[in-house]
């Protein structure tokens, strides 16, 4: 089963907003002599291992994260990022990815990862490789009722995932790495000047977000880069679809929402659907798990609430909380009718994700002393010795935007 995470969010419930999709059995073959003809194919293994791992990222990274306010970040965006930064053929870069995304064979990961990335952000399920199932729930469908009529699954969703590189005036990509990249990321490779100009280096970084985002990030960057910045590299993914079934027009208003429990409720304008929605409650797990489906019957939010929720409890319950659980979880859905009460939101969020990343084993690019191999020497009572001209990451920054009304989310 894949289920890529496009945004993960955490305040009292877990909400994961996520494109789902099950594989058929077979495979796609893969040859290095033919790999030209397979590179579009899926290979359904391979597919469904690094899904699994994106998956992990996502619950593993919140894990990481301490703070007390809402947590919103892109786990698909982090692990794109991460799967460029580690494109490299030292030993020490190509542990960490591997061990990252659970595959030996980095260049076929990186081929099937590519595809991923790319049907994530097909408009509608029709365009998607072919070999790509969806959660079972959804062959379901939605029961002839009053409210078939609000439902809508011939629409589309917007989704738009690109990359840039901006290297330092001078500097050039070896041709391995330039290809290992380009083939199946395909970034926009841009030059700027970090040493000298550094103001104007982040306002082409700034235009370019607001390019790729139709201006909705204001001022991506604001301080200036350290004077030995070789390289930024810089990843969007923009979401955009309406729901599935309507929210009831107008009929939004203040009421009460509890982040904590039944304690200190606070007042936020609550929105009201009624229909067939996927639902499941585990006894086991000690939770409820229900979906609210986007046009183009691609992405699904799901929300999964704890019984007797509060802040203690989901912090308990997410530390338990692994990539088969939720698959258990979506696996096990069935449609049912209900009426949902979802808050209005409209977020914006900044997180430093150099100690997260650290803290889940992933040092080797931010310190190359700190490395695979130099851990394993540690272990063995040899000294570490730094990689002679190795680029390490200063920071990993993420901004996220999220808005969800009635008519869908952004």
């Amino acid at each position: 089963m894949q289920l890529l995470g496009n945004v993960t969010v955490a305040f009292g419930l877990v909400l994961l907003l996520s494109t789902g999709y099950i594989q058929w059995t077979e495979g796609a073959a893969y040859s290095r002599r033919s790999a030209n003809a397979n590179a579009n194919k899926v290979d359904v293994e391979m597919s469904d291992a690094i899904a699994r791992k994106v998956l992990s990222f996502t619950v593993d990274i919140k894990n990481q994260v301490t703070t007390p306010v809402t947590v919103i970040y892109s786990p698909v965006s982090i692990m794109s990022a991460l799967a460029i930064i580690m494109s490299s053929r030292r030993q020490t870069r190509l542990a960490n990815l591997t061990e990252l995304f659970g595959q030996i064979d980095v260049e076929k990961m990186h081929q099937q990862f590519g595809l991923m990335l790319k049907d994530m952000a097909q408009p509608t399920k029709d365009t998607i490789s072919p070999l790509r199932q969806f959660d079972p729930w959804r062959r379901e469908g939605i029961s002839e009722s009053i409210f078939r009529q609000s439902s809508r699954t011939n629409g589309s969703q917007k989704v738009r995932l690109a990359n840039a590189l901006f290297l330092q005036l001078g500097n050039k990509l070896k041709l391995l790495k330039r290809h290992d990249i380009t083939v199946n990321y395909h970034p926009d490779i841009l030059h700027v000047d970090f040493n000298r100009r550094p103001m104007e280096s982040i306002n082409t970084i700034n235009a370019w977000v607001d390019l790729q985002t139709n201006d909705h990030v204001d001022e991506m960057l604001k301080t200036s880069f350290e004077p030995e910045t070789e390289r930024v590299f810089v990843t969007v993914l923009t979401f955009k679809a309406n729901w599935e079934i309507d929210f009831m027009t107008g009929s939004s208003k203040f009421n009460y929402f509890y982040p904590n429990g039944t304690e200190n409720p606070i007042t936020a304008p609550m929105m009201i659907a009624t229909g067939d929605y996927p639902y499941y409650l585990s006894e086991e797990l000690g939770c409820h798990i229900i979906g609210i489906p986007y046009q183009g019957e691609m992405t699904t939010m799901y929300m999964i609430k704890p019984f007797n929720s509060t802040k203690e409890v989901l912090n308990a319950f997410h530390e338990n909380l692994t990539a088969d659980h939720i698959e258990d979880l979506i696996l096990n859905m069935k449609r049912r009718s209900g009426v949902v009460v979802l808050p209005k939101m409209n977020f914006e969020v900044s997180l430093i994700l150099r100690t997260p990343l650290e803290g889940m084993g992933l040092s080797s690019i931010f310190d190359p002393i700190y490395s695979f191999t130099n851990q394993k020497a540690a272990m063995r009572g040899s000294k570490s010795t730094k990689v002679p001209g190795a680029l390490t990451v200063t920071q990993i920054f993420q901004k996220v935007q999220l808005r969800v009304d009635e008519k869908g989310t952004q």
